[in-house]
């Protein structure tokens, strides 16, 4: 026989078995007794949750039921929500596509999540994620949908696939390549820029190992080892400031490199985003920079090195003979009275003095700018230069000329002539050939000068004492925006070819 325990009078007993356990009877009375407690726990869960809930007749498609979320939601009170049939919570043209994918749920059709959209009582949209479940409710078949707000997320992937489209619209058009690469240091994103760079398309290289395509082969193990500690650091010594490098492109030619590389956690692991510049083009003016620099320094070391010699012909010429010309006049002063023959014979020596300092004068004078090239001109300047310069002895030199102008701009003669100066100097200084060639000539609105021996020519890369002559031609080729080459071979001669634009002059 089953006992009864008497635990609070003020409750109904509960027969118990022999084993203490409740009897069939006593366990319905226990669940019925539990009941109010089990709805007030549902109802705290039911009107607290975030969620939207929501319950409609299956047959009606009245919504019998509402939680204050989904009120909220929708922007209706309960009594207003309780009033609507499920398609009014959805636009017309959805409707059709909503309802079957709820009922899918329900049906168990379908088990996943889906996204449908919502119409608010103000009319604008809302957009939530919908899971759906068969539930009698007082006895009829219905539906007990959930509704989970998705709005913030659906702008949040907005935003970001906006943010998406802008980074790449940004990396597609940059000038300079773009590389990310994972930990594994294989590709995740190579933009155009890069495919004009390196040559590689992008198809060709997404996942493939950056570094076994792009660094110098001679870089290419320690870029591994480095992209292995990067790995699992998240350090990397590019990212501290950009480093000038060698790169390989797809035909296997190597230019040089900027790069600057930052780094991004990915999935918990660490990937880097490089830019990379082409900087051939800095460099070779870096160079050509560096190059003037030194052409300059040469320059003002010759130039320096002419005005010392100007200033010793000076000195030990020019000025020697008007002190003697001096004295040989303050000597006839004094002996004009008492011996006039002598003071004559002195005063002629004097005259000889002033007279050889005068060609001495002139000398000094064309040396630095023959007055015959402001008188007559570039050809007139040459040809005289060149009847100057032919020695007994000496090479044969010819000058020929093909040119329509009758003067130049001053600064453009002056180059011309001081370019004639110096090759023909230089040829007959060093060449040892018997022979010298210059050509003057026009084409178009270019002037060409050609100064060609037949000697022992040099090896250009070799220094040579009359470096600074020829950095002079090439120097005053440059600041015209002219071009010069200087081709020579040991044995075979050299031939200096400079291309000048013709600035006439403005009496022309």
């Amino acid at each position: 026989m089953a006992d009864l325990h008497e635990e609070d009078p003020g409750k109904p007993q509960i027969r118990l078995s022999q084993e203490g356990k409740p009897t069939p009877a006593g366990q319905l009375q226990q669940q019925v007794e539990e009941l109010p407690q089990t709805y007030e726990e549902l109802r705290a869960i039911y009107d607290g949750m975030f969620d939207g809930l929501m319950i409609w007749d299956r047959e009606t498609w009245r919504i019998v039921r509402g939680n204050p979320s989904l009120c909220g939601m929708l922007g209706y009170s309960k009594s207003e929500l309780l009033s609507l049939r499920i398609m009014d919570l959805h636009p017309k043209d959805e409707i059709p596509k909503i309802l079957d994918i709820i009922l899918a749920r329900a049906e168990g059709r379908f088990q996943g999540v889906a996204n449908v959209t919502l119409l608010r009582k103000d009319g604008s949209l809302s957009y939530v994620e919908v899971v759906s479940q068969p539930i009698a409710c007082e006895r009829r078949p219905c539906v007990a949908t959930f509704f989970r707000d998705i709005n913030k997320r659906r702008r949040a992937e907005t935003a970001l696939r906006e943010s998406e489209t802008r980074v790449r619209t940004i990396c597609d058009s940059a000038m300079d390549a773009v590389v990310m690469a994972d930990s594994e240091g294989k590709v995740l994103y190579w933009n155009p820029a890069a495919e004009r760079m390196f040559g590689y398309a992008a198809e060709e290289m997404m996942g493939q190992e950056v570094h076994a395509l792009l660094p110098a082969v001679r870089y290419r193990e320690q870029a591994r080892r480095a992209f292995s500690e990067f790995a699992v650091t998240g350090r990397a010594r590019v990212a501290e400031k950009p480093l000038e490098l060698t790169a390989r492109r797809k035909d296997g030619s190597e230019f040089p490199i900027e790069i600057s590389v930052s780094t991004f956690l990915l999935a918990e692991k660490w990937g880097a985003a490089a830019i990379i510049r082409d900087i051939t083009e800095r460099k070779k003016a870096r160079d050509n920079l560096e190059h003037e620099r030194l052409t300059l320094k040469r320059m003002l070391r010759a130039s320096d090195h002419e005005f010392r010699l100007v200033a010793y012909d000076i000195h030990d010429g020019l000025a020697q003979q008007l002190a003697g010309a001096i004295m040989q006049f303050e000597a006839y002063r004094s002996l004009r009275e008492k011996d006039p023959p002598r003071a004559d014979a002195l005063f002629d020596a004097g005259v000889a003095m002033l007279r050889r300092s005068h060609v001495e004068a002139r000398r000094l004078i064309s040396g630095l700018r023959p007055p015959i090239l402001d008188e007559f001109g570039v050809v007139a300047a040459i040809t005289h230069l060149v009847n100057d310069r032919q020695f007994e002895n000496g090479p044969i030199i010819e000058f020929t000329k093909d040119v329509r102008f009758a003067r130049l701009s001053p600064i453009l003669e002056n180059v011309i002539y001081r370019i004639v100066e110096e090759g023909l100097a230089n040829a007959v200084k060093h060449s040892r050939s018997d022979r010298i060639r210059i050509r003057l000539f026009q084409a178009a609105d270019r002037v060409h000068i050609e100064i060609r021996d037949w000697g022992i020519g040099f090896d250009r890369q070799e220094k040579r004492e009359d470096q600074y002559g020829l950095d002079g031609i090439r120097e005053r080729t440059r600041i015209l925006n002219g071009r010069s080459t200087i081709v020579s071979e040991p044995g075979a001669g050299t031939t200096i070819f400079v291309e000048l634009p013709l600035v006439q002059s403005e009496e022309d």
